[in-house]
């Protein structure tokens, strides 16, 4: 009697060392199920934006100048002041690493020099990215606009890319003069020389509608990298500040830009090597840092 009690009492503790693997494979999905629900860690399926501290990086080999044009208004509210709303872009993409940033004046004064109030075709564009010497221009519509509390905005942003001729090191005064003598309203295309593509290389469109439940998250985090005095109302200052609340808008629009020049650039060096290296975006036969992302 006391020997069948002395093995029972021994095996107990034994288990099949499967299911003791099993159990502890399921209890880590368990944990990670209840973070994503519940929000204490990925607080959504999918990639998170990154915190504010966290600078956002060009794909490109060789760093790149970009100018940023006024943004546009089409929303049918007139006190939205977008030259103060272009700043905050322009500052959005001066924090990007290997972009600088040509200031919204320099745009504006060019402007001025060609007599236009603004750009009215993919064609102008690009073509004032080249009249500025950049490598491209951001241009920009404001399509949906509520400052109040919960704020909603609705954005589109595309870049133009210059792209010099075989030969080409820069547009020079001769181009310049070109512009400023040609008629009011004329065929920008039709100017020789300064145009290769009128197309934007990248473009992205969304409504930040904060009353949403996913975006709100979105911006909680986003919150949590914002440096400065703490507030009372915590991460819904956002909400309050539209400052603020367009830094976090600017920001996820040039995060989504880059996104896609990262693909865009990707695809072009994996066709190029079937082709010659001077086919390159870069020009020099070098390939884009990194792979597409994925999504």
């Amino acid at each position: 009697m006391t020997s069948v009690q002395s093995s029972s009492i021994n095996d107990e503790p034994r288990r099949c060392p499967t299911l003791a693997a099993a159990a502890q494979i399921l209890g880590v999905v368990a944990v990670g199920c209840s973070l994503l629900l519940t929000g204490s860690g990925c607080f959504y399926i999918g990639e998170k934006p990154p915190p504010m501290n966290a600078p956002l990086r060009a794909p490109y080999p060789a760093d790149k100048v970009w100018a940023v044009a006024p943004l546009g208004n089409e929303s049918g509210v007139s006190m939205i002041d977008t030259l103060h709303y272009s700043d905050l872009l322009a500052e959005q993409v001066a924090a990007i690493d290997g972009v600088d940033v040509l200031p919204v004046q320099r745009v504006l004064e060019a402007f001025r020099a060609l007599d236009i109030a603004e750009i009215r075709s993919p064609a102008e564009a690009v073509a004032l990215a080249r009249l500025l010497g950049a490598d491209g221009l951001i241009a920009g519509v404001i399509y949906a606009f509520d400052p109040y509390n919960p704020p909603r905005v609705g954005i589109t942003i595309q870049l133009y890319a210059r792209s010099l001729e075989p030969g080409e090191t820069d547009l020079g005064s001769d181009a310049m003069r070109r512009l400023e003598a040609a008629p009011s309203g004329s065929d920008w295309e039709a100017l020789p020389g300064l145009l290769r593509s009128s197309q934007p290389v990248a473009s992205v469109s969304h409504v930040f509608d904060s009353s949403e439940n996913a975006e709100r998250e979105r911006i909680r985090y986003y919150a949590q990298g914002l440096g400065g005095r703490e507030s009372a109302h915590g991460w819904e200052r956002v909400l309050i500040d539209m400052d603020l609340y367009m830094q976090y808008v600017c920001r996820r629009q040039l995060e989504q830009l880059l996104r896609q020049e990262q693909q865009r650039l990707f695809v072009e060096a994996t066709a190029s090597r079937r082709r010659p290296a001077d086919n390159l975006a870069d020009g020099r036969g070098r390939i884009p840092r990194g792979p597409p992302p994925d999504g």
